[in-house]
């Protein structure tokens, strides 16, 4: 949870000082800590980059953090590699996409989340605001 909005080199330059810090006060830990080694497999990532996220570390410590955590995350995909990597990932488990341009999306996302179902909620500019500020999401 807390790197998941930093960018790649300095994740990396934290890890480093924590590992520091385990060597200082005398923590067992591993010489060549891999953030992926410890909380990713190798089937599952292997998957997500068959179902299209990119191969590079950042894409897969993103992919890894997603999956580790119990918050609905927002994801900044200028690229559009999250946005397919979730559509391929998630199609047999009835992926609702919404916009905030949609006619009731929030009705939409309120009923697919309740229902246990992901949403991809794409085109998130402006109102992003309102979509934080909703109590719905302040649960999730």
């Amino acid at each position: 949870a807390y790197l998941a909005p930093l960018t790649f080199s300095f994740r990396q330059s934290l890890i480093i000082d924590w590992c520091e810090a385990c060597t200082n006060l005398e923590i067992p830990s591993s010489d060549k800590f891999k953030f992926i080694s410890v909380l990713g497999l190798g089937i599952n990532i292997q998957n997500w980059n068959i179902n299209g996220l990119p191969k590079d570390e950042f894409s897969i410590e993103n992919a890894v953090i997603l999956e580790n955590t119990d918050r609905s995350p927002l994801l900044v995909d200028p690229q559009g590699h999250a946005n397919r990597w979730i559509k391929a990932k998630e199609r047999c488990n009835n992926l609702r996409v919404v916009r905030p341009s949609d006619q009731d999306y929030m009705k939409t996302v309120e009923t697919s989340l309740n229902a246990g179902n992901p949403v991809l909620l794409e085109n998130v500019e402006e109102d992003l605001k309102a979509i934080i500020l909703n109590p719905f999401f302040a649960i999730r």
